[in-house]
């Protein structure tokens, strides 16, 4: 073999460990995405634009009213994302080390609050306006 003949399969070979996965196999590794989760699935959550975001997973979601829990644990499975967790309230879902982002689609008058309290517990926010009350 040649020198100018190794170097050229050395450099090719190279070349995959420059390139990222996601470019040569097209999927984000689940330990690369961030986890994200809803509170409340009412009338702003409920549209399926909240639900498929690439880069980060849905995880869990929570709402005060049961049946509602329901409805999104069902859309969640149905847009792809499969059995996500039920919480039974939003400080649970706050609390749960394994969230990454909280996305509060709640009445405004719990806006304000519950984004303080995922801030302080080391999450990002994502909330729905307006941001809260003045």
């Amino acid at each position: 073999m040649k020198r100018r003949e190794f170097l050229k399969g050395a450099a090719a070979l190279g070349a995959f460990n420059i390139v990222p996965a996601k470019v040569l196999w097209g999927a984000t590794a689940p330990s690369n995405q961030l986890t994200r989760a809803l509170i409340g699935f009412g009338e702003i959550a409920h549209s399926a634009n909240h639900l498929p975001f690439k880069g980060s997973r849905l995880v869990g979601l929570t709402d005060c009213y049961a049946p509602r829990v329901a409805a999104g644990l069902a859309a969640a499975e149905k847009c792809g994302w499969g059995k996500i967790k039920g919480y039974k309230n939003f400080i649970e879902l706050i609390n749960d080390p394994g969230v990454d982002i909280v996305h509060i689609c709640t009445p405004p008058h719990w806006h304000g609050v519950q984004s303080v309290m995922a801030a302080k517990a080391g999450k990002d926010v994502w909330c729905e306006k307006p941001m809260t009350r003045t």
